[in-house]
């Protein structure tokens, strides 16, 4: 296992944009939230991205992953594990000074600069987890690689959040804890699991997970690729 940190890249507007709630929205509102995406990211500066990230021989069966060989074990719907024989699992969180900023806008009735602020966390976080999939993907490169994986989603039951929480400990390295309601905090985290093998049957055929997600019909930023 080893803990990893980012130096946040500067994102285009339009990176952030597809991340927001905008809906349908017109040209102009389009534009108004484009300068404002620019301008909250010249205020505030995410200093940087933690991640914990461990790699493991794994098993997979129908209804079980079992990591390392039997030691940890999920039960879920293993459709896009099948043929794994490495697992990875990492946790990422923008550290905490983003939350304390949001609350600050928010109290000052800047909201939808607050918004903007939660979201450029996000695609930072996203744009984190896609460079260690990269180079995860180079170290492995004789394995194939499925998709990028969270807890909640993508067959995997929100309990999944224990066991990577348990097996990587990042609230000892990262400072990013589990509620008891499993959620993450600081609130900009995110958890994912990877999987690799040779023989492995669902191949990604891009760096995220939106083609497989069930929500992607209602989710705004389903577009990615």
């Amino acid at each position: 296992m080893t803990t990893l940190e980012f130096q946040p890249h500067q994102l285009t507007p339009e990176q952030v944009f597809r991340f927001l709630p905008h809906g349908n929205s017109n040209p102009s509102s389009r534009q108004r939230l484009l300068a404002t995406i620019d301008s909250v990211q010249t205020e505030f500066k995410t200093r940087r991205i933690m991640a914990r990230l461990g790699l493991f021989r794994c098993k997979v069966t129908d209804s079980q992953l079992m990591f390392p060989e039997e030691h940890y074990k999920i039960d879920c719907d293993t459709y896009y594990l099948m043929g794994a024989s490495l697992v990875a699992m990492l946790v990422t969180t923008v550290q905490p000074e983003l939350d304390s900023f949001c609350t600050d806008m928010y109290k000052q009735g800047r909201y939808i600069e607050a918004l903007v602020v939660d979201t450029v966390g996000t695609a930072q976080l996203n744009a984190v987890i896609c460079r260690i999939r990269n180079r995860l993907s180079h170290h492995l490169k004789s394995l194939k690689v499925g998709y990028t994986l969270s807890p909640g989603a993508n067959k995997l039951p929100i309990e999944t959040q224990n066991i990577i929480f348990d097996a990587l400990r990042p609230a000892e390295t990262i400072g990013a804890k589990l509620t008891p309601s499993l959620q993450m905090t600081p609130l900009k985290s995110i958890s994912a699991l990877i999987p690799f093998g040779v023989g492995l049957n669902c191949l990604a055929s891009t760096a995220n997970s939106c083609e497989i997600c069930e929500y992607r019909h209602k989710c705004y930023a389903s577009a990615c690729s």
